[in-house]
């Protein structure tokens, strides 16, 4: 029999209907393997930003405790100075202020779950406005403080201003009182002077930059939390 002759003789309508239902079949297949993965790849998006958003939050509030402590240095600074140019007598209660003003704070960030998401693809965020902050945050705003802190605020501190402390004062710590050993010889110092001003600066120049980055670190979250909003509205 010919091979013509052998197509005739096919049931074509048969035929053409199982093709079309195993197409559907198969499409049909794809469709809800998509949609799964879809799902699935939205659930994963909503639990890393959740992550985000509470690492987030505990930046906000190292990053506000170490604007108040840098907000009470600087307030003790400002008394010394004016107690040095005003000449005053010693009194007792300074060395509290004197032990305060050499407190130093470092911003310590939580960054597991951002590297969490750059080890998965930062493509997991699927807004490309979020994601651009995200890493802007991260990649730069933070980088740029603690870089600051790390390279300036602990080597002026360690150079500068403890030996300072060290040679002119009963100094243990920050919490505790420092009593200098001659105060009136202190007031003349113009080398703890200008180790205290420098300091106040640099203090000055960490509050505005921990500002700035609290203020971010506010926004990023309200950003997180509206995606969230949209991600589970689908």
């Amino acid at each position: 029999m010919s091979f013509l002759s052998r197509l005739t003789k096919l049931d074509w309508p048969t035929l053409i209907v199982e093709l079309v239902l195993i197409f559907v079949g198969i499409t049909a297949a794809l469709w809800f393997d998509n949609r799964n993965q879809a799902q699935r790849n939205r659930g994963d998006e909503i639990a890393i930003l959740g992550e985000l958003a509470s690492a987030l939050n505990s930046d906000i509030e190292d990053l506000d405790g170490n604007i108040k402590a840098g907000r009470g240095s600087r307030h003790s600074i400002d008394a010394i100075l004016g107690w040095i140019d005003t000449g005053v007598p010693y009194d007792s209660a300074m060395a509290e202020a004197f032990g305060r003003s050499t407190r130093q704070t470092r911003f310590l960030h939580r960054a597991g779950a951002y590297e969490y998401l750059k080890s998965v693809g930062l493509g997991m965020v699927t807004s490309d406005r979020l994601r651009s902050a995200i890493t802007g945050y991260y990649e730069f705003d933070v980088q740029n403080l603690t870089s600051f802190e790390r390279e300036l605020i602990s080597g002026q501190w360690e150079s500068v201003l403890q030996p300072q402390m060290v040679e002119k004062f009963s100094y243990r710590f920050f919490s505790r009182p420092a009593v200098p050993n001659d105060w009136d010889a202190l007031r003349r110092d113009r080398e703890y002077r200008s180790a205290l001003t420098n300091w106040q600066s640099i203090l000055e120049w960490q509050h505005e930059a921990g500002s700035a980055l609290l203020a971010r670190s506010e926004r990023l979250v309200e950003m997180i939390e509206a995606e969230l909003a949209v991600l589970g509205a689908r």
